[in-house]
């Protein structure tokens, strides 16, 4: 009888582990939440029925995501692989939702990725994900062995050879950079990333070309106020004034935000001593980016030569107190004093 009492006791406390380890990482949902999609629910109904199905935990955790509630899926897909922890999938997304936390897990997203790649060594999400952390850490080497075994899998991954591009960019190798940005435009002739990435490399020692690439990047996408700006900016430089006011134009209707284009705008206006145009540009410029210390002092210049120094002299000063180093608020508080 003792002894049977023993193994019964002994079975109880068994399965009272094995019970307790799975409800250990369940997350308890509030289904009176008007914020839970109908696919949430219909799968915390599940996994109610049915808390040992791994898939429902993976499914859910995705639907988390759906609604920007990365700490629930973190848990559920925590609990599909406590479940099954040989899934290549549920380790992959595990590195994917640690990447994406506000307090991102590096180490434990790297073991995640690398588990995925161990479980299923094709798989090329999680290679490319571990190269992107690799890079991130500024590990060249190794960012670069996982954009190459990508290229071994598919020799048509146009994401790998730019990530290798970005890889050799970072790493001061501009040769090879350029080669594999030319390699990823060749694969995918509208890689629009690529295209922005040759018109910045090129833009120094071959604008011409420089400004080909941009024009390719604006085929893929003619809203681009990023490629835009960069065509201002060559334009500026080769003294084409009408051409690269006309590009700040396109760039700042796309995009009335950007302050670079807008600037550029009211530099030319200013060139061509019109003033009034250039301080609407620069107020408009300062109320959005009130620390933006060069429309400070190219409007205080403005002013300058509006014979307001009064106007001038505080522009030049609250510039100055931004930037303690503008040499051209300097100058021009000299002059007023």
């Amino acid at each position: 009888m003792r002894i049977c009492s023993i193994i019964l006791a002994t079975i109880i406390m068994a399965f009272s582990q094995c019970t307790n380890q799975t409800n250990q990482s369940l997350l308890l949902v509030d289904t009176s939440d008007t914020t839970l999609t109908v696919q949430l629910l219909k799968l915390t109904e599940k996994i109610e029925e049915d808390n040992l199905n791994d898939e429902y935990y993976y499914l859910r955790s995705m639907e988390w995501i759906k609604i920007n509630k990365l700490s629930n899926a973190l848990v559920d897909i925590s609990s599909a692989l406590d479940l099954k922890p040989e899934n290549a999938v549920y380790n992959f997304k595990k590195g994917e939702y640690l990447m994406a936390s506000d307090s991102i897990d590096v180490q434990e997203a790297k073991k995640s990725y690398l588990k995925a790649i161990e479980l299923e060594p094709t798989f090329e999400d999680a290679h490319f994900k571990l190269g992107q952390l690799y890079l991130a850490r500024q590990e060249y080497e190794n960012a670069l062995a996982s954009f190459d075994r990508l290229i071994e899998i598919d020799i048509n991954n146009a994401h790998a050879y730019f990530w290798k591009g970005i890889a050799y960019k970072e790493n001061k190798f501009k040769g090879q950079a350029e080669e594999m940005f030319f390699k990823a435009v060749s694969v995918d002739n509208n890689y629009y990333n690529a295209y922005m990435q040759l018109g910045d490399l090129f833009v120094d020692k071959d604008p011409k070309n420089a400004l080909q690439f941009y024009d390719n990047a604006l085929r893929v996408n003619a809203k681009s106020d990023e490629a835009l700006y960069a065509k201002g900016r060559i334009y500026q430089n080769q003294f084409k004034f009408k051409d690269a006011y006309a590009a700040y134009s396109q760039a700042v209707l796309e995009n009335p935000g950007h302050k670079f284009a807008s600037f550029g705008k009211a530099y030319i206006d200013i060139k061509f001593e019109n003033y009034d145009n250039a301080l609407k540009t620069l107020d408009n410029i300062i109320n959005m980016a009130p620390d933006y210390s060069n429309a400070l002092t190219l409007r205080g210049y403005a002013f300058e030569q509006l014979n307001e120094p009064k106007n001038a002299l505080a522009d030049y000063q609250k510039a100055l107190e931004i930037n303690p180093t503008d040499s051209i608020a300097k100058k021009g508080l000299q002059l007023l004093q």
